[in-house]
């Protein structure tokens, strides 16, 4: 042990090294390190002073929800402060560290900014479920296929009529049925490794990881034969560390699993299968190197060289490349969004919302900084997704009927069947007419043609002056003098030219 000590920097050497490394991620830090052997791959386990990354990256730390606000004191400091939307909240989750990031995931009493924003009083109810709960609802519905989705949606306001597009995580409808699902859930060896990975100990922490990984089963010790009998085995380990694992691998030019079962038998501290004891193990035959993985950035432009358009295509061609993860979304947990973004997609305005937050990115100017290195993230968003300016951007849902009218009035357009044709479902903010919440026929998400619609150009601003003189009237002289100028100008327009 003291050899393998001395062969890396002391914590008082390594401190001001990784400082000056200017550390963005772990990932960054595992990339940057390839060019000093004496850097250790693991630094918060190889030195006992160090209690996170936080003092190398500069981001928050995981916490407990010990030292987060309890609800109470977090329900007054958002109705003092007069937080009413996740725009807001972030402004002061930056300046208070007992904030937590996702106030649904910490607080089961949070039921959304609706209730800080006065909207609730008034029949406002529309607002989306978090995944976790959306994944409840439909699994306990059995719903298997758009049709069964649409149905309970029209029940339920807070079903988002196209999940796949608000939903980074959605894969598809199999997802949520449990006849379907019992026939995908993952193989043990697969089960093991996350567990393993993720070093679960409790129930509590494994229904927390079901959130994020849903073919996990319900009972795990009842669905697998395998199960050890505790969860204390998913966090003990009597194996070699990986870096030694390989060491001995390379030593013994191990290429197959019968040579490998040779040196197995006589050392103790070698699994039988390596498989169930390393996440990174991705079978024989690859020259693997523990400082060899891709940067994320680094990452998405190898796959976009690859030309990888889909998971399933990654899936089945990452192995062409040995520095390609076999699960990239575990590899760059830290910078993982979505499998769109990390193939270079173009994000949907729904999406692109959800990145902003992801990324703390609040105004325009930063937006357009992020732009220039991300492609994923149109230039223009405005004019892209058609908003009213950016500020809706950071907080875009799916339209009520409502903000729908607002939409059709800024684009002049005068007919339901012209929104639902030519502007509905082009954007993921934009749902059918009938779908919108508070819909009440189309006098309820279109305006009413004004008078002069359809004149050439060159007479609308006469159209205009006619339509403000007219609501200035105070008498029924000046009313109909009025109307007697809008009805010259009307036959003007559309008088035959000489």
């Amino acid at each position: 042990m003291a050899k393998r000590r001395d062969k890396y920097y002391t914590w008082e050497e390594f401190k001001p090294i990784a400082l000056a490394m200017n550390i963005s991620s772990i990932a960054d830090y595992k990339n940057k390190r390839k060019v000093d052997p004496k850097l250790p791959s693991d630094p918060q386990r190889f030195y006992s002073e160090m209690d996170s990354w936080s003092i190398f990256t500069g981001r928050r730390s995981k916490k407990s929800a010990a030292e987060f606000y309890s609800w109470e004191e977090f329900e007054k400091i958002i109705i003092n402060k007069g937080i009413n939307s996740f725009k807001k909240y972030i402004e002061i989750y930056k300046t208070d560290d007992r904030l937590p990031s996702d106030p649904y995931k910490l607080y089961p009493e949070f039921e959304g900014w609706l209730k800080f924003s006065g909207r609730e009083n008034q029949g406002f109810t529309y607002d989306p479920y978090p995944w976790s709960e959306l994944v409840n609802i439909l699994e306990k519905a059995e719903v298997k296929n758009l049709r069964d989705y649409t149905i309970l949606s029209r029940k339920d306001k807070r079903l988002y009529w196209d999940p796949a597009r608000y939903y980074p995580q959605w894969e598809s409808w199999s997802m949520f049925s449990r006849k379907q699902r019992l026939n995908i859930f993952y193989s043990w060896s697969k089960t093991q490794r996350l567990l393993s990975f993720f070093k679960i100990s409790s129930e509590e922490s494994y229904e927390t990881l079901r959130k994020e990984y849903i073919y996990l089963p319900e009972k795990p010790h009842i669905y697998y034969s395998e199960w050890p009998g505790s969860w204390k085995s998913f966090t003990k380990s009597n194996f070699h560390a990986w870096e030694k694992f390989l060491e001995i691998l390379k030593l013994f030019n191990i290429k197959n699993l019968d040579d490998y079962l040779i040196i197995q038998i006589k050392d103790s501290k070698l699994p039988t299968n390596p498989i169930l004891e390393y996440p990174q193990w991705e079978g024989w035959g690859l020259e693997y190197n523990t400082t060899a993985r891709y940067s994320y950035k680094e990452f998405r432009q190898v796959v976009k060289k690859l030309r990888i358009d889909t998971k399933e295509q990654y899936i089945t061609c990452y192995k062409e490349d040995p520095h390609l993860p076999s699960a990239p979304h575990i590899e760059y947990s830290e910078d993982w969004f979505n499998w769109p973004h990390a193939l270079s997609k173009p994000l949907n305005s729904i999406h692109t919302s959800e990145f902003l937050k992801f990324k703390r990115i609040s105004n325009f100017i930063d937006y357009q900084a992020l732009s220039l290195s991300d492609e994923s993230l149109v230039k223009d968003p405005v004019t892209e997704f058609n908003l009213d300016n950016f500020d809706e951007l950071l907080s875009l849902r799916i339209y009520s009927a409502k903000e729908i009218l607002k939409y059709c009035t800024r684009n002049e357009i005068y007919s339901a069947n012209e929104y639902d044709k030519e502007h509905a479902d082009k954007q993921a903010h934009l749902p059918r007419s009938y779908r919108a919440e508070g819909y009440n026929g189309w006098r309820s998400i279109v305006p009413e043609k004004p008078w002069f619609y359809g004149i050439p150009d060159k007479y609308k601003n006469w159209a205009l002056d006619a339509d403000e003189f007219i609501k200035t009237g105070k008498n029924i002289a000046l009313r109909q003098q009025g109307e007697s100028m809008s009805a010259q100008i009307s036959f003007n327009a559309t008088k035959p030219a000489a």
